[in-house]
């Protein structure tokens, strides 16, 4: 019985984890987007002024970053979180 509620609590301790992850993962996204969409000079002449780079390897890094930041925020949070919940739910049911 105890082992069951040990258990059950981790569950629930990394379910919390990983959803605050997740938000987390996506306010940046947010943000970094917004900032593209809403300042992408400022955003751009910050990056001129660190590196030597031209307006379309600017478009191409940030706009790949952002779409991997999704693949990887999907696939290493957000998946698991539904997986953690899933197995919470089974749990609850027996």
């Amino acid at each position: 019985m105890h082992t069951t509620h040990t258990v059950d609590d981790l569950l629930t301790t990394l379910a919390a984890v990983l959803g605050r992850c997740a938000l987390m993962a996506l306010g940046l996204i947010a943000l970094w987007g917004l900032l593209l969409v809403f300042a992408p000079e400022f955003t751009f002449n910050i990056q001129r002024a660190l590196l030597d780079i031209t307006r379309p390897q600017f478009n191409l890094i940030h706009f790949g970053g952002l779409g991997l930041a999704k693949v990887a925020t999907f696939w290493l949070f957000v998946m698991p979180y539904i997986a953690v919940r899933l197995v919470i739910r089974a749990r609850r049911q027996r």
